[in-house]
Parts: C-alpha cells; structure tokens; sequence
C-alpha cells in the first residue's frame, strides 16, 4: 500500500509537467492527427489541423494530397511559425489546391507574416498562396463553405502570387485561426507546368504573463522540489519500518 502511495505521488508530479508535447517537422498528416492539446512552437500551441476539399468551382480543381506536404517548425517564443512543403506538380489545364487551416494560440500575438517560396513554374504557370485569419478566435468549419465563419475578427488577407512576403500587424490577440489557400495552376499554355511550393507562416508574440492571482506553470524548481518532498516521505516511512 505504501509503495503505492508513493508511485502515485510520483506519478502526480509528473502529471504536472505540460500536456502538449514541442512540435516536431514531419508529414502534415502527424498534425492532423495530433489530439486536442496540439503541441508547442515555444510557448504558444497550434492545434486543429484540418483540411478541406478542393474548391471544385476553380476549373475543376484537384486537392494536394497531405501525403504530398511536410511541416517544418519555429520553435521560438517571440517569432513561432510553421512552414508547409508541397511536392504537387500540375501540366498543362491542371490545377491543384490545398484548403488548410489550423489555431495557434497562448502567447499575445501583434503580427503575421506570409512567405512563399520554392516553387517551380514554366509556361505562364502561376502558384498562389492566400492566408486568411481570425483574430482572437477560431475558425468555426462549414463543409462545404471554405473557410467558414470567424467568430472574432477577421484579418485582412494576406495574398503573395508566385514568390515573396507578405505581413500584417493587429491588436493583441491570444488566439489566432488561420486558413491557407495554396494553388497551383498551370495555365492552358501546352508547356505550362507548375510545381513544388513552400508556404510559411511566422507570428510576432510575446509571453504572457502569469497573474499573481494564479498559480504559475510547473518549473524545474518545482519538480525538483517535488521530488525532494516524495523522497523525504519515503525515508520517514522507512525510519518507522514500514517499508
């Protein structure tokens, strides 16, 4: 019983520390599959990934399969951010979208800025990234309506055709919901070929601070005095001889 009492402590202050893992570069598919808690860029979170179909409106566009995207990640406090990698490639009248959206909160967050970069096109082919945000909420899906409705405010439109950067800086949000527009369109040319594309988010953030009202997040110290207070339990138990 004792021992029990004792790895139950245990397994209290282990339970103390974070629940969102740091992220780490892979496959979109492994942040699609994250559960709720997402995981950390630094001190701010992104979670609910999601994707949706092509907007077939478009010319009968196509979806970029996740298979075909890798993440890359920012670990940092003040300029998180995520990269996505698409190895899609279109020929002549083919066009490819991917419909992407994901949150990001936890820290004050007063800037956003969208890159695209890497892309290969001949022929007249055009790549296009278009980000839409809501500020201080996120995005609520309505399948089929892309992106859906923002309970917050929205952010203006952040909008880079083939290559280049383009920011935008806000009031203090905590939350942030993005929704990414990627396509690649080939053209009619006959030799209009499209292909490859790297689009990256970066955000300007500040910690939050902790309010003296609430207990802070679990430390080193913390831990660490713990652990101290469980083994000082157990040699009191065993100077009584119970264990």
């Amino acid at each position: 019983m004792t021992k029990f009492l004792i790895g139950a402590s245990v397994l209290a202050i282990y339970s103390l520390a974070p629940a969102a893992p740091m992220c780490v570069s892979g496959p979109l598919s492994d942040f699609i599959n994250l559960n709720a808690d997402g995981c950390m860029l630094g001190t701010s979170t992104v979670s609910s990934f999601m994707i949706a179909p092509a907007i077939n409106l478009i010319d009968n566009a196509v979806a970029i399969a996740p298979a075909s995207v890798s993440v890359g990640v920012f670990l940092s406090n003040t300029n998180p951010g995520l990269s996505f990698t698409s190895t899609a490639a279109v020929g002549p009248g083919e066009i490819a979208q991917l419909l992407l959206g994901y949150k990001i909160s936890g820290a004050s967050f007063t800037g956003d800025s969208l890159s695209l970069s890497s892309e290969t096109r001949t022929g007249g082919a055009q790549i296009t990234a278009i980000q839409n945000s809501c500020l201080g909420a996120a995005f609520v899906p309505q399948p089929p309506n892309f992106p859906g409705t923002c309970p917050g405010e929205e952010g203006l439109p952040l909008v880079v055709a083939n290559s280049g950067t383009d920011s935008m800086t806000f009031d203090a949000v905590t939350t942030i919901g993005i929704l990414h527009d990627l396509t690649l369109d080939a053209g009619p040319s006959n030799n209009g070929r499209a292909s490859g594309a790297t689009v990256t988010d970066r955000f300007v953030a500040t910690a939050l601070p902790v309010p003296p009202s609430e207990v802070p997040e679990p430390s080193s110290s913390l831990l660490l005095t713990s652990g101290l207070a469980v083994a000082g339990i157990a040699r009191h138990l065993k100077m009584k001889g119970i264990i």
